[in-house]
């Protein structure tokens, strides 16, 4: 028969287990076993992105002395190291714009002289291409408005005008203008005498996915 005892087995870092052997409901010998317990995946990791930055954070872990950040790389089909931090945040910049990004954290803890590392934990994000220059939001007729904006001359396959009664952008509508020299659109069936909101971003569309600008400015007006 066997018995087994742990010891500090519950955290990250080093433990402690013991194993007891008897024979005849005796003890005949025993054997102490050290072993590394690795931190678990990092929680709640959240990305935020503008043209050229993104900032990672995530929930601090027990434990950990460190986290490290790897990059997919396209060429080598991998993730590769490039960064360790000793916080729960990171911050990488002078991106390029418009660019899709797939990052993963994992955190570390010392044992014995040696990095011990737990599961990743991964995000994919994308930086936006700089905004939208929005001239005018203007009420033309009943029930309709007008909205200008300077076009894009690159990295733009066309625009989204979205449009909202409220200043947050609750409920919002959009409308889906193609081509990238269109610097106009009305939006019809509006209702008179409230006030709406309006602002642009461009889009692209590479490897099948969408990449935008940042917004625009915020225009209103009140409708006819």
């Amino acid at each position: 028969d066997y018995n087994v005892f742990y010891y500090k087995n519950k955290q990250t870092g080093r433990a402690r287990m013991k194993i007891v052997r008897y024979k005849n409901n005796k003890y005949y010998e025993s054997k102490t076993v050290i072993y590394a317990i690795k931190p678990v995946a990092v929680k709640s990791l959240k990305a935020v992105s503008s043209t050229n930055q993104i900032e990672l954070t995530w929930d601090k872990l027990n434990g950990a002395t460190s986290y490290q950040i790897e990059e997919f790389d396209n060429y080598s089909n991998s993730y590769n190291v490039i960064d360790t931090v000793k916080t729960n945040s990171y911050s990488d910049y002078l991106l390029d714009e418009g660019v899709e990004y797939k990052l993963r954290v994992r955190a570390g803890t010392k044992i014995d002289d040696r990095m011990v590392y737990g599961n990743c934990s991964d995000i994919t994000v994308s930086t936006f291409y700089k905004e939208v220059k929005l001239k005018s939001a203007k009420t033309t007729a009943k029930s309709k408005a007008a909205v200008k904006w300077t076009a894009k001359t690159s990295d733009t396959k066309g625009y989204f005008v979205e449009y909202s009664e409220n200043r947050s952008f609750k409920d919002k509508q959009k409308l889906k203008i193609t081509g990238k020299t269109a610097d106009s659109a009305v939006i019809k069936k509006l209702k008179s005498g409230v006030k709406y909101y309006f602002r642009v971003r461009s889009y692209n569309r590479k490897i099948g996915k969408y990449f935008y600008s940042l917004y625009s400015s915020t225009k209103s007006a009140v409708i006819k």
